[in-house]
């Protein structure tokens, strides 16, 4: 049916020609809604525990927006007039900032970080800084110095413990900041109060967005310079300018009903996740160049110079019959397994599914139109003298003479599934810190990032949600004990920097009603004393947002923040089970006075992507080898053909889960795309080798010409200045590699096997 739809198509060239239009077009104009956002939340897996508890207390868990200033001074302490008013202009002109909450700035100068102290009448609750707009005297300086050492949540939040870097916090409201105009304020505050002693950062979820954003267009232009070598080298490869028109034009066919179902789903697409595009770009070209070369091999064998135009139908009929199955099953089945990730629950997976699904469903309809209509003019003694395939010929030629040395498909397949086994052992999602992959250890961001990190305790997170349902709440000094030796249980890790509650308060304020010896910081043991200090807390707070970070308005809830000094996957783990045996321990010995839900903070929410990360990939991963067999089955018609379509996935992946191990490159939501869109890439050229060496003898150079096109266009990415792209230029030609070598290895051991 393909064969003589195909001959329909090819005779009637107008026809087929409208036909495209009307394919395309409408395509097009659907994928107008579609948008780019780089809203960090749409790397959360939305039915997580740990994102659904962020969801659930907003208030206490802020995370998404944040912006952090670090002043750094590099002779002397911050202690001076000088750098103090540095931080009070840069935190003034952060709350006049658009789509600032000004409740969520904090800054050693701001009004609402308290110094709490114990007079003759009564409890003092007074800013750190009483006036900051003027300059401080050495007096001054010396008290202040003094209330950082004796007030908690200051010395390591906001001041360094060296004295030479303060912290600024700021967040910011959603849907009311628009990360670039932010960044691009920050920059000139930086600019405006940096001097050759003061050097001043910025980080944050908010800044991060922005970096994306600016790195969008460099992802635009990297894809540009790349599609323009790739269709350079298909002309080079096959000889044929026609033939790089048939590469753009189906993989415009794929892109447009890719965004045009993103557009009526109404979904967002990721800047970053605009390296998936290379990826499904691979299809195209593996189609357009297999098409070529079986048109110019079936021309040379039934060239009939006294009959050209019935010559030319009947190659096309023979290319037709002999591609159909093969190409419309690998598409079927890389379409089915892209549509796995539209049932995630992370907004950018879903994205990235529909958009996978709508560019196999182009390939799909390219097939019926575009390469039946270029067959019917392409002039295909052009393509026999092609200087490129000359120079690919000798490439193929050597993979053949390679893979028929008797022990060699043998050894290699071992070697692969050894280190490929070895790799999914080793390799881990989230090796680095959110966002650091990103770029190299010389931007800004990771430079502010590892500062924040180095010198302050709240730079690696973990909030753990409590909720005491008794009628006196955390008014109850049994609750608010239950809190304390929660912390004191978590401080046992080595890594371990410091805690956040309402009982170091609680005990703070009775430490100072007992004329600040230390022996009474302590949790008092009856239920009017413990009332009486919350009352305190809550009274002394200059607006109840301030409270809200702590307790809840009704004393039932209330967040213990945890920080830790150094990040990875296994530090996370650790402290996740710690807490969690803790919990499970206390609800089973107290009859559950207080309830305990572990996972928020940043180290919550990491845990719940990086989870999400590995998830995927293994379903995805099971999905596509299963299709891949029932695929093999089709195409070869053989249970041969089957194991072998299997084994090229499974080889497949080993292979590229090997080069991220070695490589160094983190396995995270910005690279995840890149290599589920490339699992499916082996499909293509695997089964047209198992559809091909049932029916005729064997040739490797499409296969080979379409990998150095790859390579070619990949390597440019290398010298990207952003590492993601680096890195991700460093994958695809392992995965160009990868999808001619497999194929050539399994089509030998078939053959030694006979």
């Amino acid at each position: 049916m393909f064969a003589r739809a195909s001959l329909f198509m090819a005779r009637r060239r107008l026809l087929t020609c409208v036909l495209c239009l009307i394919l395309v077009l409408p395509a097009a104009w659907a994928a107008r809604p579609a948008a780019f956002s780089s809203k960090l939340s749409n790397y959360y897996p939305a039915h997580h525990p740990h994102v659904k508890l962020y969801q659930e207390f907003t208030d206490m868990l802020k995370m998404t927006n944040t912006v952090v200033i670090t002043v750094t001074v590099r002779e002397g302490t911050i202690f001076t007039s000088g750098t103090l008013d540095k931080v009070h202009r840069l935190t003034v002109s952060l709350l006049e900032t658009r789509g600032v909450n000004p409740f969520e700035v904090m800054s050693l100068t701001h009004p609402r970080l308290k110094n709490i102290s114990v007079r003759s009448e009564g409890i003092s609750v007074l800013p750190i800084i009483e006036h900051p707009e003027q300059p401080q005297t050495p007096e001054q300086l010396s008290q202040i110095k003094n209330a950082v050492y004796t007030n908690l949540g200051i010395r390591g939040v906001y001041v360094a413990p060296d004295e030479k870097t303060a912290l600024i916090r700021a967040g910011f409201w959603d849907g009311m900041a628009e990360p670039r105009a932010v960044l691009a304020r920050l920059q000139t505050l930086v600019e405006k109060e940096r001097d050759t002693n003061t050097d001043i950062d910025v980080t944050g979820n908010l800044v991060l967005a922005a970096w994306l954003i600016e790195a969008a267009p460099r992802f635009l232009l990297l894809l540009l310079v790349s599609a323009i070598a790739i269709l350079i080298g298909t002309r080079v490869a096959t000889g044929l300018w026609s033939c790089a028109v048939t590469v753009l034009a189906v993989n415009l066919f794929g892109a447009a009903w890719g965004f045009a179902l993103l557009g009526q789903k109404g979904l967002a697409f990721d800047p970053l996740a605009l390296i998936a595009l290379f990826a499904l770009g691979i299809r195209g070209v593996t189609i357009a160049i297999a098409w070529a070369s079986h048109l110019t091999r079936v021309h040379g064998l039934i060239a009939t110079p006294f009959a050209p135009e019935a010559h030319r139908d009947l190659v096309i009929e023979r290319t037709a019959a002999t591609l159909g199955r093969p190409l419309m099953t690998a598409l079927c089945i890389d379409g089915i397994a892209l549509f796995t990730l539209t049932r995630s629950d992370v907004p950018a997976l879903q994205s990235l599914g529909y958009l996978g699904v709508g560019w196999m469903l182009g390939l799909f309809l390219s097939l019926w139109t575009v390469l039946p209509l270029w067959s019917s003019f392409v002039s295909l003694h052009k393509s026999t003298t092609a200087w490129g395939a000359r120079l690919v010929a000798p490439c193929a030629s050597f993979l053949q003479t390679i893979s028929r040395q008797p022990a060699v498909p043998s050894v290699v397949i071992a070697f692969l599934l050894l280190l490929g086994g070895l790799a999914v052992i080793q390799l881990q999602a989230g090796k680095t810190m959110w966002g650091t992959s990103l770029f190299y250890p010389t931007h800004p961001f990771n430079r502010a990032t590892s500062l924040v990190n180095r010198k302050f305790i709240g730079g690696n997170q973990l909030i753990v949600i409590a909720h005491a349902p008794g009628e006196a709440a955390f008014r109850d000094p049994r609750a608010l004990r239950a809190l304390d030796h929660f912390q004191h249980y978590m401080a046992e890790d080595a890594q371990f920097a410091g805690s956040m509650a309402i009982t170091s308060l609680a005990k703070s304020v009775t430490r100072m009603f007992h004329e600040d010896v230390p022996k009474w910081e302590i949790i008092p043991d009856d239920m009017d004393s413990t009332g009486q200090i919350i009352f305190r807390i809550i009274s002394s707070a200059a607006t109840p947002a301030e409270v809200e970070r702590f307790l809840s308005t009704d004393f039932r809830t209330t967040a213990v923040s945890f920080f830790y000094r150094d990040y990875s996957p296994e530090i996370m783990d650790r402290i996740l089970n710690r807490a969690r045996t803790f919990i499970t321990q206390h609800q089973n010995g107290d009859n559950g006075l207080v309830q305990f839900r572990v996972g928020g903070g940043i180290l919550g929410v990491l845990s719940a992507v990086h989870s999400a990360v590995e998830g995927t990939y293994w379903r995805f991963a099971g999905a596509l080898f299963l299709l891949a067999a029932v695929g093999g089955l089709i195409a070869g018609t053989s249970l041969r053909s089957m194991a072998k379509v299997a084994l090229a996935v499974m080889l497949s992946q080993g292979a590229l889960l090997s080069l991220f191990w070695l490589a160094g490159i983190d396995l995270n939501m910005y690279t995840l795309p890149a290599l589920l869109v490339g699992a499916g890439a082996i499909v293509l050229p695997t089964i047209l080798t198992v559809a091909r060496d049932t029916n005729a003898p064997m040739s490797f150079a499409p296969l080979t010409a379409t990998s150095v096109v790859i390579v070619a266009a990949a390597a440019i990415w290398l010298v990207s200045p952003l590492r993601l792209q680096a890195d991700m230029g460093l994958f695809f030609i392992g995965l160009a590699v990868v999808m001619t070598g497999i194929p050539v290895l399994l089509a030998s051991r078939s053959r030694e096997a006979a």
